[in-house]
């Protein structure tokens, strides 16, 4: 058996860029939503930082992901996907209304979609849930920690555990996410990768957004 500083050594070993592997990629959806949401207020000057965007929720909720070009800058920063997984809800409305076209939208990015009904107060609890779920099952059952890493796309601070325990077992974990992202889950991964100075190559167009050239600021209850 292995005691704890020897098994950070393994995960140090296995997460050495010489080494081949592929990552198994999950997208917290909701979160990478909301923050990316924030960063969008950030830059139209709605708030002075990142601190008053959060003591005041400011969000641009006109701000959409391009999901294409977020699994192809997931490629150059971290290295090949061998799986895309995507967790998130969707409104009611949304469900009604356009639900097949951002199905489309997220799938054209290579990801298999684990979609909840928007309904209860806190979906995003469990979306934050499944995901865990999948992550650990897929590492204890379904992958070689010296061939294939774990990339998780997240930042809240509620990954952290789980990550910390995955590494201290020899898995290369890698979190990507907006520079905010809480330092417990930084701390925690194998390897930290920010995105923001991809943002705009990551942000869709107005036409898959859904929305005209003019935009709206809403102050509105959310989690990091």
């Amino acid at each position: 058996s292995h005691n704890y500083e020897e098994i950070r050594s393994m995960s140090a070993l296995s997460s050495h860029p010489s080494v081949d592997r592929s990552y198994r990629s999950y997208l917290d959806n909701s979160n990478f939503l909301i923050e990316g949401q924030r960063i969008s207020a950030l830059r139209r000057g709605w708030a002075r930082d990142i601190r008053e965007s959060f003591d005041r929720q400011i969000l641009d909720t006109t701000w959409r992901p391009s999901y294409g070009t977020l699994g192809s800058k997931l490629e150059e920063r971290v290295g090949t996907t061998c799986a895309r997984d995507l967790f998130g809800s969707l409104s009611r409305a949304i469900v009604e209304e356009r639900a097949n076209e951002i199905r489309a939208e997220m799938q054209a990015g290579g990801w298999s979609l684990h979609l909840r009904s928007r309904e209860s107060e806190r979906p995003e609890k469990g979306v934050d849930v499944e995901l865990a779920t999948h992550l650990t099952w897929d590492a204890a059952l379904r992958t070689d920690r010296m061939r294939t890493g774990l990339l998780l796309v997240a930042g809240d601070r509620d990954y952290a555990p789980m990550v910390e325990f995955l590494t201290a077992r020899g898995h290369d974990v890698v979190v990507a996410f907006w520079a905010h992202a809480a330092e417990e889950l930084k701390q925690a991964a194998s390897r930290f990768v920010e995105l923001d100075h991809c943002f705009h190559d990551v942000t869709a167009s107005p036409r898959l957004r859904g929305v005209d050239s003019t935009t709206s600021q809403e102050v509105v209850s959310c989690r990091h």
